[in-house]
């Protein structure tokens, strides 16, 4: 079963989500959040890693951030905030559609917001999570990195010109406001380790060249609820065939006990 749904929201738009798996009697529910610059098909990722969970009898909900694929918000339009308002929305649905568990994947900075989420005074409750090269530190990240793909969309001329002018084309189609380069200089995701209320296992590469692995596992390992394995030699996204084969086999054991 495969279906897209729109999910309303509390902004009067329909956040936009690809259904798939059991049709019925499932045992749970993923709800998949992607990462910066990708869709809910996280580069085609997710779709492969959605039939792990379809086998565990569980189905998937993939949707995508404001701003990023079929979101009716521009991305100039998004922010942090609306995005964490997004999840808790999305999180709601799949718990007022279906009374059973409610899991979570998120991947880079998926991870941020939903580490952010947990900052909520009543944050959905959760069977387990899964953050796959999680951001934890916005301003280590964006703030004019060194090396990774993020260089070039986030570099010191870009953010001199959204703090001058008030926006800033990051890459084509995708202009960030001084609104959320704000937010992006002041939040801070890894706070959200000491509210974790569900285990959650982080899967870091330990090469990664976009999302520090040092930073990540010293957040990381201040909580009693993570659990955090290292892909030695793995770049951010697990793109080639062995990283991804090594952080699915990580994703099929913690999903299945």
């Amino acid at each position: 079963m495969q279906e897209v749904v729109g999910i309303p929201s509390s902004g009067g738009y329909s956040i936009p989500a690809l259904l798939a798996g059991p049709a019925a009697d499932a045992n749970g529910t993923v709800i998949m959040a992607h990462g910066i610059f990708a869709d809910k098909q996280e580069n085609g990722r997710y779709a492969k890693q959605a039939e792990i969970h379809h086998a565990l009898g569980r189905r998937t909900l993939r949707f995508d951030w404001q701003g990023h694929g079929d979101h009716p918000l521009p991305f100039s339009e998004s922010s942090v905030a609306g995005n964490i308002d997004d999840l808790q929305t999305v999180m709601d649905y799949a718990g007022r559609t279906w009374d059973e568990d409610l899991f979570v994947v998120a991947s880079s900075f998926g991870g941020a917001i939903f580490l952010m989420h947990q900052l909520l005074p009543q944050a959905s409750h959760i069977r387990k999570a899964l953050l796959l090269n999680p951001i934890t530190d916005f301003t280590g990240t964006f703030f004019a990195p060194r090396t990774g793909e993020l260089v070039e969309p986030f570099s010191a001329e870009k953010w001199r010109q959204v703090f001058a002018e008030g926006t800033t084309e990051l890459v084509p189609g995708k202009t960030l406001s001084r609104r959320m380069a704000i937010e992006l200089l002041t939040g801070a995701p890894h706070l959200g380790f000491a509210r974790l209320q569900a285990p959650t296992m982080v899967i870091h590469g330990s090469s990664d060249a976009s999302v520090s692995h040092t930073v990540t596992r010293e957040h990381a390992l201040g909580s009693d609820k993570v659990v955090f394995e290292s892909i030695e030699g793995a770049d951010h996204a697990f793109a080639a065939q062995w990283e991804e084969e090594a952080s699915f086999s990580l994703i099929r054991h913690w999903f299945a006990n």
